[in-house]
């Protein structure tokens, strides 16, 4: 199905994962957008795929981070409007941003 995106193999894995239920391959319905469909619909696919992969690992009941994720949502829900927007800054995203990158 991809030949050209290397990075995305593991968001494609779980989603075929996902996605099978046995029986005839060729009727099998992945749902995921062609691997040369415009660029910016296949990307905000795989982003939305991400956010879903990433919500279910770190809220899992075996996440060793689900409770420390669990108080800082806890503390997020407390806070105003204004505070909650103020997190959504750009300044604030290109930070969350980088540490992200570490990951990759």
């Amino acid at each position: 199905m991809t030949k050209e995106n290397y990075i995305d193999c593991g968001l494609f894995l779980m989603k075929h994962m996902e996605t099978y239920k046995g029986g005839d391959p060729n009727k099998w319905i992945v749902g995921l957008e062609p691997e040369f469909a415009d660029s910016d619909d296949k990307q905000i696919q795989l982003n939305e795929l991400r956010k879903k992969y990433v919500t279910k690992i770190l809220t899992s009941d075996l996440s060793i981070i689900k409770p420390s994720l669990n108080r800082k949502l806890a503390s997020y829900d407390k806070l105003s409007d204004a505070e909650k927007e103020n997190l959504n800054t750009e300044e604030h995203l290109q930070r969350m941003e980088r540490i992200i990158s570490l990951f990759y």
